[in-house]
Order: C-alpha cells, then structure tokens, then sequence
C-alpha cells in the first residue's frame, strides 16, 4: 500500500491499471457510500487530480438520482435533491479538464464533532460569566461579618455595609463596560485571543479575591474579573457562531445561556455549607469555616479560567474561518470549515459556497474597515440593526434579571422567607434555571428568535407583575387578603417564572441575534457598544435596585418587560436559519443604499467563478500553504485587509 504525505491512502496499480481507471474504481466506491476500491483498500477524496479518466463523468451520470434499497444511506453526492435542483446543484462537475478534485458531498457523522468540542472550550467562559455575576449573593454577608464593616461580627445591615456591598456587587459590571468597550480591538487580533485576555483576567482577579485584605483590595480584584465579564460578552458568542454551520447555529449558541447558569447554580450551591445572620441575632457567632470559605468561592473563578487558558492556547487552537479568510489563508479555512460542517471532506461544494459566501462578504467589507459607529448609526443601511441591538442590549439587564440572580437571597428574605430557606430556595431556582436552559436549546433553531423574545418577555412581565401589585395594595393601602408568608412565597413563584421565562427569551435569545444581524466591517464595533450599553444597565440596575424595595423593584421589571414585548412585537425581524453573512437587517442587496459604502462597479468586483477556482487551487494544496491574496485580486487602488493572525494548528482539537 502506497501513502503520500500525511499518510493518506492512495490506489495501487493492479493489472496495469492506469489513474483514469482508478478514478472511476474511486467514484464508483464513493456512489455506493462505502468509501473503498477494488479490493477493499479506503481512498480518501482528496486525492484524485484532474487526470480522473472520461469514465468518471460516465459513472457519475450514471448513477445521479439513482437510490439503491438496503444503501447505507451515506452515498456520495447526495444523490436525493430537493425538487427542482439540477445536477449541477447536486455535484460538481468532474472531468478530465477539471481544474481540481472531485468533489464529494457525503457528511461524515462524528459522536463528538468538531463544533462540540470547540464549543465545550468556549463555555467555559460562559460558566465565569454566571459564576461571576451570582457569587456575591452568598458571600456578601459572610465578608461584611469578617471585616465587621458594622462594627460587629453578627451586623450585615448597616448603612455602611450596605453601600460597600452594593459597590463590591457592581463593580464587576462596571469593569464589565471597560472589558466591553475593549473587546472590538482585542477581537481583532483574533477570537480567541479575547477570550485568553478574559482567561488572565479571571485568574488575576480570583487571586486578588482570595487574598484580599480589605475593602479595597475587593473592588479592585472584582473590577478585574468585570473586564474579563465584559470580553466574554462579545467574544463567545461571536466565536460560538463563526465555529458554528447555519444549520447548528442556534443550538450552539444556546450553550452559551446554558452555562451561564451552570455557572449561577455552581456560585449559589457552593455557599450552601456557610451560616447566615440574616435576622441580625446579637448572639450569633461567625464561626472559622465561614469566615474564610467566602475566599475559596471568590477565588474559584482562577480555576476554570486556568483550564481555559490551557485548552485556547495548546488544544482548541484554531481560528475561525472568517478569520482566516481576513488573514488570506483560504486553504486553511477550507479545512476549518469543512470540519465545522462535518463534510467528509474540505473538498465539497458546500464547504466551497460557504468558504466563498465568506470571501465575498470580506471583499465588499474591506473598503469599509474604517467605517466609525457614529457614522454607521447615520447611515440609513446600519441604523435600524444597531438601534436594535443597542435597545435589546439594554433590555436584557433593565429586566431585572441580575438583580434577582445577584440578591436573591436578600430579596427572598425581605419578602418574607426565613433565613435558613432563602440560600436553600436560591438553589433550587438556579436548579430550574439550568434544566430550561438547557432544555430550550431546540426552540431556538425550531421556533425561531421572534418568537422566543415576545411571548418570554410577556410572561417575564406577567411572572413580575402579581408581587408588585399584591405588595402595593399591602404597602399603601393596606389592604391584603393574603399573609406575609403567602406573599413571600408568592414572591418566589413569581422570581421563578420572571427567571425561566427569561432563560428561554433574552437570556439565550439576545446575543445570539446580535452576532447575526452585523455585516462583518462593524461587526466587532457594534457587539463591543452592545456590550457597553447592556454592563452600563445592568451596573445602573443592581446598584439602585439595593435601595429599593421589592414592590418598586418588580413594578419596574414588570414595566421594562412589557416594553420590551412592545418593542419584539414592532421591531424585530426573524434571522432563523440566515447567514450571518447576509443578515435580514442588512441584506447584501440593499448595501447599494447605503451612502458609506462605495459604488462598487461590476468590472471592479472578483469574479465569483475566479473566487472559486482559487478556492479549490488553496484547498487542494497538499500543505495548505497556497494563499489566495484578496489583494491580488483587487484593482491597483485598492488594496486587501490587514491579516488578523495564523492557522490552524494540525494538533489537538485541530485535526479531523
């Protein structure tokens, strides 16, 4: 058995065959879905050159459209097509003129795909972001009660303590917006390279935490950790669905609402072991496992961010196709591609209309690179997708929802619960937030982003609205036919309901939609102010929301919420199963209406049958080094994009 480099199986000669007659033994095997020539020996596609014999072309109009009973149903060339297709859309043409491989179609089925495992990295940012957000609201009161910032260490409730709670709490949104704004200029040095950034602020910011001495030391090592938040707002969801094939894409991005609240349940169920005072009793006393585990569950979040850091750098090391297109390595994004799609190989037509629907989109996007947000929201062809994404970025945190996952525990006691449920109630409602988060991962790809938002955000509203109205008549007028009990369990059905809903509507929903409704030159401008609105609102929410009352703070989710399904309903338009390359928002079709983007002539413009023969030259390169050069293709006065950054390692999750 002969194999060329990279150990790839090759044909023998047997009785003097010659390539053509390996050709069609080849196409034949790849018809009947079995992979194999004569003699059982496996071929891989892409070794047949242009020297395929004219009996390829024969077999491949011979058996077209034909369905064999008892097939493995894998056959080559997806022979069954939609009514209507030609077989021109079944296959490409292969002949002995042909200037690459043949290409075939068959999907190769893995148990664990690439996307799986390069998601798997990813969500572990998505876990630091719930981790984060929800960790002070069991060790708030354990800190207070160690630096006895009420003069004692049985007081949680002064005014003291409440303010640098509340500021300790905050922060790490605020940090969040420094980390947001950030992100647009990291991410151009690369996805992953952001989400490293967050990892090194995670890791500093756990170990400041877990040797703070004072207040201060807290606000720094929480501001830290805010500006990792604020990375992974904008860069996971964004490097999720760039891994992502359309088709998987809500599925994927689900996960990463998913793990946000493993990451909740994981910061609430790790302070169940401590003893809480909520009640204020003068004889309780802090005993020594609760005084220093705080700095064990402030410190975690060194942990993952450590394995992450690892996995980015050394394993999960691949950049996304669109990066690599930007960088002109359009071999290596074949390669990427074709593993995210989970084709048999790098080598079909739909790897190649998705590799050149990329380049396309960076060819019409490289003139534009310097197209500023102000400009952008001025020109009738942006304006309406950001004023969008800007509005639903804000929605999402003035809902309310930080502040019921951050105080939970103080705002189930100020509702009535007793001391030693509240922990115990949290926990069970971060459980129910991971099961629906979990569960709704099909809605998205099934039902659709719509629908999702208008209908969660209507029962977030209606879930609010009852406790605000029951507290209101108890509060004001006096009048309740219900006892502070029945209320504050009222107030727990009802914080339950406001948090499903949401894990099935803005929670997953959100920054899914915004990573889908940017063209590719504002794209990492636009996420990193959507990232800057949505920490700015929810800084602005959890830090007043400490000096409200729970009948005024669910008036106000309820209100937010009800706008938000005002605004769904008015608005937002449907990006199921688009390409985030020509999003419904700013469809490639309308750019011509746009007075920032240059009339671009069709002399100037590549040819689409030029993007594809360079597509197939850099894809079958051996080595994957033959570059295809935007630049070279471009008129003398204009020249391509700045590359980003490398390729594709070939080891680790890199490889098939």
């Amino acid at each position: 058995m002969l194999k060329p480099e990279g150990g790839r199986k090759v044909a023998p000669g047997r009785g003097g065959k010659g390539r053509g007659d390996v050709g069609n033994q080849l196409t034949t095997s790849l018809l009947r879905g079995d992979g194999k020539g004569e003699g059982g020996d496996a071929y891989d596609v892409e070794q047949p050159r242009s020297s395929t014999g004219t009996g390829t072309r024969e077999a491949l109009q011979t058996q077209e459209g034909k369905q064999t009973e008892g097939s493995t149903g894998q056959a080559t060339g997806q022979r069954q097509q939609k009514e209507g297709k030609g077989a021109d859309e079944a296959m490409l043409p292969v002949s002995a003129s042909a200037s690459g491989p043949p290409f075939a179609s068959r999907r190769r089925r893995s148990c664990c795909p690439f996307s799986s495992r390069v998601v798997t990295v990813a969500v572990m940012m998505s876990f630091e972001f719930g981790y984060n957000i929800a960790v002070m609201n069991v060790a708030a009161q354990p800190i207070t009660l160690s630096f006895e910032w009420c003069g004692n260490a049985w007081n949680s409730q002064c005014h003291t303590a409440s303010f640098r709670q509340s500021v300790i709490n905050s922060i790490v949104f605020a940090g969040a917006v420094l980390g947001a704004f950030f992100a647009g200029p990291l991410m151009k040095r690369g996805r992953r390279f952001a989400l490293q950034s967050a990892c090194v602020c995670f890791i500093a910011g756990g170990a400041a935490a877990f040797l703070a001495r004072n207040y201060w030391w807290l606000v720094i090592s929480r501001t830290i950790s805010g500006i990792g938040l604020g990375l992974v707002t904008v860069g996971t969801p964004v490097y999720i669905s760039e891994m992502s094939a359309d088709s998987d894409r809500g599925y994927y991005g689900t996960m990463h609402n998913t793990f946000i609240a493993v990451g909740i349940l994981a910061a609430i169920a790790i302070g169940l072991p401590l003893t809480s005072n909520f009640d204020n009793d003068p004889h309780y006393v802090l005993d020594e496992f609760t005084a220093h585990w705080w700095r064990v569950m402030l410190g975690f979040i060194a942990v993952p961010a450590t394995l992450g850091l690892i996995c980015f750098t050394c394993i999960c090391n691949s950049n996304t196709p669109h990066e690599l297109v930007a960088a002109s390595n359009v071999g290596d994004a074949a390669v990427i591609m074709g593993r995210i799609m989970q084709a048999e190989s790098h080598l079909t037509k739909e790897v190649e209309d998705k590799v050149v629907e990329i380049m396309h989109a960076t060819e019409e996007s490289r003139d534009l690179h310097q197209v500023s947000l102000t400009s952008a929201i001025q020109d009738s062809f942006y304006r309406r997708a950001l004023l969008i994404g800007y509005t639903l970025a804000a929605l999402q945190q003035l809902s309310g929802i930080n502040v019921i996952t951050s105080t939970s525990n103080e705002l189930f006691f100020n509702a009535g619960l007793s001391a030693a449920r509240v922990t115990q109630v949290s926990t069970g409602m971060a459980c129910a937030n991971v099961l629906m988060s979990w569960g709704c991962s099909s809605l998205v790809g099934n039902l659709g982003r719509r629908p999702l938002l208008m209908y969660g955000l209507l029962i977030m509203a209606l879930g609010a609205a009852p406790v605000g109205i029951l507290r209101l008549l108890a509060d004001n007028f006096h009048w309740s036919f219900l006892s502070k009990q029945v209320i504050g369990w009222v107030s727990v059905a009802s914080s339950v309901i406001f948090v499903l809903s949401f894990a099935v509507s803005l929670g997953p929903v959100v920054w899914l939609y915004l990573s889908e409704i940017y063209p590719v030159e504002i794209r990492g401008k636009a996420l990193g102010m959507c990232g800057v609105i949505n920490w700015l609102s929810s800084f602005g929410i959890v830090f007043f929301a400490k000096f409200l009352n729970v009948t005024t703070s669910f008036n106000v989710f309820a209100g937010v919420c009800m706008v938000g399904f005002a605004f769904s309903w008015a608005y937002v338009i449907e990006t199921k199963g688009t390409s985030i390359e020509d999003s419904p928002l700013t469809p490639r079709s309308g750019r011509s209406g746009s007075n920032l983007i240059r009339s671009i002539s069709s002399s100037s413009l590549v040819d689409p049958t030029e993007i594809r023969s360079k597509v197939r030259q850099s894809s079958s390169s051996p080595d994957l080094k033959a570059k295809y050069k935007i630049k070279d293709m471009a008129t003398p006065d204009r020249g391509g994009p700045p590359p980003l950054s490398g390729g594709p390692s070939s080891s680790g999750w890199g490889g098939k």
